[in-house]
């Protein structure tokens, strides 16, 4: 249990971070934290630059977590090849919009691999997502 608490509280603590950094972001910006762990995972390995090229890409990012903002009131996920981004297929996304006024500000997400624990990422995601909302509000 404590080793959990500590994952948590890493986690919640980077999450608070981006956080404060979302809330000063003009329309279409991305803010991406933790990708050179992602990069250790044994099922990515082998496709290190092309994953880089694609997240380096913050358009076709941006675009991708619209289209999926527009058609979600709540947390979505993508796994593997339902991912639009050919060089994410073997990747998963969890993500939910954060609001603003009732309206739709921005979206946090979780990228990682397909083996993910998805209903942790849906809790943490779905909880900074309210979060931020919260925050921005006020």
């Amino acid at each position: 249990i404590s080793r959990e608490r500590a994952l948590y509280d890493v986690l919640v603590s980077r999450a608070i971070t981006i956080c404060r950094e979302a809330m000063c972001l003009p329309a279409g910006e991305v803010i991406m934290s933790g990708f050179s762990e992602l990069i250790k995972l044994p099922e990515i390995s082998d496709r290190i630059n092309e994953i880089a090229c694609a997240m380096e890409d913050k358009q076709a990012i941006v675009k991708l977590l619209d289209g999926l903002a527009a058609s979600s009131v709540g947390v979505q996920v993508v796994i593997g090849e339902e991912n639009p981004i050919e060089e994410m297929k073997r990747l998963s996304i969890v993500m939910a919009p954060y609001k603003q006024g009732g309206v739709t500000a921005g979206t946090v997400g979780v990228i990682g691999p397909t083996r993910m624990d998805y209903l942790k990422a849906m809790h943490m995601v779905g909880s900074v997502a309210r979060f931020i909302s919260t925050a921005i509000s006020r």
